[in-house]
Order: structure tokens, then sequence, then C-alpha cells
């Protein structure tokens, strides 16, 4: 079971790291009060202020927590922290080394988190083979964690990245598929339409693009 070029995806990763380019056009359509930051919550303002593309206060934000707490925190926050970091700088080494410390210290939301967005970016640069062990980590410390389907289906991208489409049907197997609103069911099931597509010689082409953009756990 072999599939051809033509049925390959083609997906842009924008995992781990935001480009201004792609963004400038969001910040201000959700704007971040001052009494939010003021009210000592800079880490919740810095997200905001990420989700609405305005970087340049979120680092300001980011770097205001920091600085109100020397020990870097612990749990929870210092994850969130980490996993800002990554997320808000433009240098994909130093995204990748905050997001490995989040998978150790950020707990289960963070941590979780913290491995799916390391896992994907070593998949946009081109190391697969890191990427699935990195999944793979993740079920194992986090099995109760929602990001569990999201792994199958990025474990799936990567096999199919390394030539084992074998393993990538198997892997968007795993993706639950009772919500058909839910866009990691909705690409595990194309996956799984090409799966079967090579499997009965039809090989129908499939060619479309996830463009990842870094959202928050919700």
């Amino acid at each position: 079971m072999a599939m051809d070029e033509g049925s390959r995806q083609r997906r842009c990763f924008l995992a781990g790291v935001l480009l201004p380019a792609v963004l400038g056009t969001a910040a201000g359509l959700f704007p971040v009060s001052p009494a939010l930051a003021q009210s000592g919550d800079l880490l919740q303002a810095a997200e905001l202020a990420a989700d609405a593309g305005d970087l340049e206060r979120a680092r300001q934000y980011l770097s205001e927590w920091v600085l109100s707490n020397p020990s870097g925190a612990t749990g929870g926050d210092r994850g969130k922290a980490l996993v800002l970091r990554a997320r808000l700088t433009e240098d994909t080494d130093s995204a990748e080394v905050a997001y490995m410390e989040a998978a150790v210290v950020g707990g289960e939301e963070y941590g979780a988190l913290a491995r799916l967005r390391l896992a994907q970016l070593r998949l946009m640069s081109g190391r697969p083979a890191l990427a699935v062990d990195d999944l793979d980590l993740l079920r194992d410390d986090f099995p109760a964690s929602p990001t569990v389907p999201a792994s199958w289906l990025w474990t799936g991208f990567a096999y199919e990245s390394l030539g084992d489409p074998v393993s990538a049907c198997a892997a968007w197997a795993e993706v639950p598929g009772s919500d058909t609103s839910d866009p990691v069911t909705v690409q595990a099931r194309a996956g799984l339409a090409a799966c079967e597509g090579a499997s009965d010689g039809g090989g129908s082409a499939r060619q479309f693009t996830v463009c990842l953009l870094y959202t928050s756990p919700s």
C-alpha cells in the first residue's frame, strides 16, 4: 500500500513560532484590557495579546512576569510561561528548548501541549523520527490529555513523511471519529480515505494544506 506523490498532503507548519507577517493583521481585533495586566495576571494578559497578534505587548507582559517571578514559579504557571516563551520567539532553536523544558515541568495541561508543539516543530524542521518519539512520550506521560487525538493525527503525518504509509494509516485510525466538526477528526478521516483508496488501487489524489497556527488549550 503505497501513496504516490500526488496523494501526499502539502502542509505548511507554523508550529512553535508566531510569524509577525502572518499574524499582524490580527492585532487589535481582541484588545487586551490594561486592567487585566495591572491585576497581576500577566501570563493571561500575555496569552491574550499573543492570540490577538500583538506580539510586542505579549513579550512585554511575559518579561514583566519573569521579573516578578525571579524563581520562575512552579507547576502550571511555569509551564504556561515556557510555552508562551516558545510561542513568542522567532528562533526555532530557542522555541525547541523552551518546549522541551515545558514538557518536563508543565504538568498535564502545558506539558502535553508542549510535547505536541515540540513534535510539530521537529516535523516542520525535517525530523519526523524525533516527532514520532515526542508524540509517543506525550501519550505515555499524559494518557488522559485532550491532546492525545491530535497526537495520533500528527503521528500519522510524521510516519507519512518517513515514507511509512502503513504506520500512518494505523495512527490515523486511532483518532476518535465521533465529532465530525472537529478539525482533527476531519483530517484523520481524510488520511484514512487516502489509505483506503491506495489499498483499493484507486489512489485518488488528495491535496490540501494544513496551516497550524498556535492556539492555547481549550
